[in-house]
């Protein structure tokens, strides 16, 4: 079993100091110094306590600066000011918690008053998240920028239609807060290989969503993208992204792609049980272990109104348009003949 970090045994040595001192009936007490909690103990029971809970309480990770460190990480983090700066990447094979990843993102970025919009063609973000709006996308439904964190369910319309959706909601967000960028917006796309496909940065079809991750940060935009297709993606659109999660796959096309970022390490996504990711950070990759997230929040559906399309003529007005064009002609050439004979 590896030995916890210096960091971890510190922490749990103090706690366990403090609970000494107020069962002792102490009330004011200063941090122990580390060579005090060394005296006293502290340090070795630690020590043993962390190694004895490594397998529940602690996620192993691999600190990949040397290559071989094996260290046990006490509380995983999101990096949140790096999110909002370069977004999130999450990929992995279906089941493996890359929702589950992100929709833990989702609650730390609201509780620092960032709007979150999902585009969710599951239904996995209405049914599990904490975010309490939806909307049910039809086609052609108008583009109103919430102000509130809010899902969009994308399951009742085709792929075609969701890139359109996608790509109209951007364009109207992007433009939006170029002109009143009052609130932080953070967009998370599930199924993100179908707007950031291989060339999209080239591409005229998605220019507005290829414009949120290259520019966005400076309007206050930023986005997460989730996929099951790491291959599927533009290699480029993942550099921008310097956070990034890789679960278990054991797809031969991904795991050959990741090897561009993981090196060696791509080959232990075969070997990832779900909820275990690699994360690369600020040029560290770490092996982290999260729970499967569950939410109680209710759910309130918003109904945003369909644009009203023009009546089509019916037979009877196409009846009395041509009788009233025909008599129209018929006075028109009256006219001309009286002027004529005259």
């Amino acid at each position: 079993m590896a030995t916890p970090n210096r960091k971890a045994i510190i922490e749990k040595a103090t706690e366990l100091y403090y609970n000494d001192m107020s069962k002792g009936g102490l009330q004011n007490f200063n941090t122990p110094e580390t060579e005090e909690l060394r005296e006293g103990g502290y340090l070795n029971v630690a020590t043993s306590e962390l190694m004895r809970n490594a397998e529940t309480k602690y996620r192993e990770y691999i600190h990949c600066t040397n290559g071989s460190e094996l260290e046990n990480l006490v509380d995983f983090q999101f990096d949140v000011s790096e999110a909002l700066k370069n977004g999130v990447y999450t990929a992995g094979t279906r089941g493996c918690g890359k929702s589950d990843l992100n929709m833990m993102l989702a609650e730390k970025l609201q509780k620092q008053g960032i709007i979150v919009v999902v585009f969710d063609p599951s239904l996995d973000w209405v049914k599990r998240s904490n975010i309490h709006t939806y909307v049910t996308v039809q086609p052609y439904t108008q583009i109103t920028i919430p102000n509130e964190s809010t899902i969009y369910d994308l399951s009742t319309i085709t792929l075609l239609q969701q890139r359109e959706f996608v790509e109209r909601f951007n364009r109207v967000l992007f433009e939006g807060q170029i002109n009143n960028g009052s609130h932080w917006y953070f967009c998370v796309y599930e199924e993100a290989h179908q707007y950031f496909p291989q060339g999209c940065l080239r591409s005229k079809n998605m220019q507005y969503s290829v414009r949120l991750l290259t520019q966005g940060r400076n309007f206050k935009l930023s986005m997460a993208m989730i996929t099951q297709f790491s291959s599927m993606i533009d290699k480029d659109v993942m550099k921008f992204m310097n956070q990034r999660f890789f679960g278990a796959s054991n797809e031969p096309n991904d795991i050959s792609y990741l090897k561009g970022f993981l090196n060696k390490h791509a080959q232990e996504l075969k070997t990832l049980d779900s909820g275990e990711f690699l994360y690369f950070n600020k040029g560290k990759i770490s092996k982290i272990g999260i729970e499967p997230y569950e939410s109680e929040v209710r759910k309130t559906q918003i109904v945003i109104p369909e644009p009203k399309l023009e009546q089509p003529t019916t037979p009877k007005q196409e009846t009395n348009i041509a009788t009233f064009l025909r008599l129209g002609m018929l006075i028109f050439f009256t006219a001309l003949l009286l002027g004529a004979m005259t």
